[in-house]
C-alpha cells in the first residue's frame, strides 16, 4: 500500500528563486448531459486564446479519483507577472458562453510548482498524452515527506530508469493540505500492469540503493508526514 504512496517526486522546499515553473489549473464539473459541450467549449476556447507560450492550455479527462468524471483545465508553464495582464472581454466572454455556462461547478483552483531538484526527467523521457497524478493529502511535515521523497530520484537515477517522474507542491496552502503532487506519464494503459508509478519492484531496489531495511524505514517517515494520497488518472483531450 505505502509502496504506491511513494511512486512519484516531491519538493524539498518552495525555494524562491528567478528560475520556477508554474502551472495553473482548476476543474470542470460538467452539468448532466453537457461532458461533449464542455470539452468542446474548452478545446475551441484554447485554440483561439492559449495557443503558445505562457498562456498555453490543455484539457484533462480525469478518469480515476475523487474528481472522476470532471476535466482539469491547465495553463502553464508560466510566472506570476502573467496575471498581471488582462483578459480581454471577448475571452472571458468566450470562456462563459462556450465552457462555463454547461459546468455545475469550477473547484479546487491551484498554483502548483515544479520542484526541480527532485523532478526525473532521463534523457530518453516518455512524453504521453496520459499521466498518474499521485496526490497527497493532509500534509503536516511538508520537508519530511520531501526528504523521503527525494530519495526515490537517487533511485531512479541510480537505477537510470526510462521514465519521468515529476514533483510539484502547491505555493498556497489548500483546505485538505493537498500540497504535494507526484507525476508520472505512461504511453499506453497496459503500462499499468508493469508499474503504478514506480514499477512494483522498487522497494527492492531502494534498499539496493540506501541499504536494507532502508524501504520500511523512510515509508514509516513519510506516513507520519501526510494523512494518505489518491491516484488521478488523466488522459489529454485533443
Amino acid at each position: 500500500m505505502l509502496f504506491i504512496l511513494l511512486s512519484g517526486t516531491t519538493l524539498l522546499t518552495n525555494g524562491q528563486n528567478d528560475e520556477y515553473i508554474l502551472f495553473y489549473h482548476l476543474y470542470l464539473d460538467p452539468e448532466p448531459g453537457n461532458r461533449v459541450k464542455v470539452a468542446k467549449g474548452a478545446r475551441y476556447h484554447n485554440q483561439r486564446y492559449h495557443k503558445e507560450g505562457e498562456s498555453k492550455a490543455y484539457l484533462w479527462d480525469v478518469v480515476t479519483g475523487p474528481r472522476a468524471g470532471t476535466y482539469m483545465w491547465g495553463q502553464g508553464p508560466m510566472r506570476y507577472s502573467k496575471f498581471e495582464e488582462k483578459q480581454s472581454d471577448e475571452h472571458n466572454m468566450d470562456w462563459e458562453q462556450n465552457v462555463s455556462a454547461f459546468c455545475r461547478n469550477i473547484s479546487d483552483v491551484r498554483l502548483s510548482r515544479r520542484i526541480e531538484d527532485l523532478t526525473y526527467n532521463p534523457e530518453n523521457e516518455i512524453i504521453a498524452d496520459n499521466q498518474l497524478a499521485r496526490i497527497f493529502y493532509g500534509v503536516t511535515d511538508r520537508q519530511s515527506a520531501l526528504q523521503v521523497i527525494g530519495k526515490i530520484k537517487e533511485v531512479m537515477v541510480a537505477k537510470d530508469h526510462d521514465y519521468a517522474r515529476r514533483v510539484y507542491t502547491t505555493d498556497f496552502q489548500t483546505k485538505d493540505r493537498e500540497d504535494i503532487m507526484l507525476i508520472y506519464p505512461f504511453e499506453k494503459w497496459s503500462d499499468m500492469e508493469k508499474r503504478r508509478g514506480l514499477e512494483f519492484d522498487f522497494a527492492d531496489q531502494y534498499d539496493e540503493v540506501h541499504g536494507e531495511g532502508s524501504w520500511e524505514k523512510d515509508i514509516a517517515i513519510l506516513s507520519k508526514s501526510v494523512g494518505g494520497f489518491y491516484d488521478e488518472i488523466r488522459t489529454m483531450v485533443k
